[in-house]
Parts: structure tokens; C-alpha cells; sequence
């Protein structure tokens, strides 16, 4: 119910700004999304916790995927918006340091037992 009350909402929102077809980058207030969902809901009263709290799930091929973002705005007010699971980027790989191998020895390159004055250990002072 919520991803859909907040699609639906960016959706009436975006066709008042004339040209807007993007809804992931629309943000809608808390107040407006729990309204939205309690007419889902057939009138049932909907906390607005329990709302934020279902925004930290991680969407998977069980519950239709995507995720939420939410905002925090000024007084303490919060806004939400749904993205797809397709629109959100994917994570880039971590760059490794120039010369490093898993199971490699942490002093590689370096001559001499580690700790010695010839050696040299990594973040430490001579």
C-alpha cells in the first residue's frame, strides 16, 4: 500500500508541473502518503512510525523490490518517494590500493622482518 500511495501521489503531482514524467525523484510529505494509505486501508487510522518503519525494508523479488527514500524536512516534517528497484544505481566496485592481492602479506614489497628498522610496518613510525 505504500509504494503504491506513493507512486499514485507522484504521479498526480508530477502532472501538475507540466513536462515532469520522472516520479523517483518525487518527494511526498509524510501527511499526504498516510492519508493515501488509510483510504487504501478502508479508513483504518495508519501510524505514521509504522509507515517510516516500513520504508527501511529492503525490496526483494518477494515483495516487488525497490525501495524508499525518506527526507527530512524543516519542524521535524518527513517526506517520502518510492524507487524502483530498476532506477536505482547499482554499487560500484571498491578500488583496491595499486599493488594489493587478497592474501597478500600487509608489507609486501618491503625488505626486512616486519616491525625491524629495515622493514617497515604499515602506520607505523620508524
Amino acid at each position: 500500500m505504500l509504494r503504491r500511495a506513493c507512486e499514485e501521489l507522484a504521479d498526480a503531482e508530477n502532472q501538475k508541473i507540466e513536462g515532469t514524467a520522472e516520479t523517483n525523484n518525487t518527494f511526498i510529505p509524510l501527511e499526504r502518503i498516510k492519508t493515501q494509505v488509510e483510504m487504501f486501508n478502508h479508513g483504518y487510522p495508519v501510524d505514521e512510525k509504522e509507515l517510516l518503519d516500513i520504508c527501511e525494508t529492503e525490496g526483494n523479488e518477494v515483495n516487488g523490490g525497490g525501495s524508499f527514500d525518506v527526507r527530512d524536512g524543516d519542524q521535524g516534517s518527513k517526506s517520502i518517494r518510492f524507487v524502483s528497484g530498476n532506477e536505482r544505481p547499482t554499487p560500484q566496485p571498491v578500488h583496491k590500493a595499486v599493488g594489493y592481492h587478497p592474501g597478500s602479506p600487509i608489507g609486501a614489497g618491503v625488505s626486512g622482518p616486519v616491525g625491524s628498522s629495515e622493514g617497515g610496518l604499515v602506520g607505523g613510525s620508524r
